[in-house]
């Protein structure tokens, strides 16, 4: 039995994107947020490396003026924290958004809406650290905000930083 094409159609007009940039914004296609979570994580990849360039280049000579202490623990931290939470863990959980579907033989995942939503609360905890930086109030608390540089000795009130530079 052949299905009937208007039915194709309206499956079709269900199943589909919205048209322009709109469409971009709000689709549930999982391979489509996929993809988003890997650009994302590339280009943070990127730029975590060119801090630990500006960091390298820093130590590469005694008494270099590049950085001052209080930039270099922010780079440290915005570095780590990059690395850590938003490149290693989005890169493996886009792997799952991915390939998942795909091996259960699914047309998407479940929750398409919420999986969609996760990335742009990615996308938003990006920018939060990120503009923080552009603004200079990145925390300075090391790669793992272990102590000593997160306990009180060197933090002056209760802010994460160990003042202004």
């Amino acid at each position: 039995m052949k299905p009937d094409p208007s039915l194709l159609e309206h499956l079709d007009r269900t199943w589909s994107d919205p048209p322009g940039f709109w469409g971009f914004l709000t689709t549930v296609d999982h391979k489509r947020i996929a993809a988003r979570y890997i650009v994302t994580a590339l280009l943070l990849m990127f730029l975590a490396g060119m801090l630990a360039l500006d960091m390298r280049w820093q130590l590469s000579v005694p008494e270099n003026t590049r950085m001052t202490p209080q930039l270099f623990n922010e780079s440290f931290s915005l570095h780590g924290s990059t690395m850590l939470f938003l490149v290693s863990v989005p890169l493996m959980e886009a792997m799952a958004f991915w390939l998942v579907p795909l091996m259960l033989g699914a047309r998407n995942m479940a929750f398409p809406r919420l999986g969609a939503f996760s990335f742009w609360l990615y996308f938003g905890g990006v920018l939060t650290l990120w503009v923080a930086h552009a603004i200079d109030i990145t925390p300075d608390l090391g790669w793992f905000e272990y102590p000593p540089l997160s306990g009180p000795a060197y933090s002056r009130g209760t802010a994460p930083t160990s003042g202004p530079r």
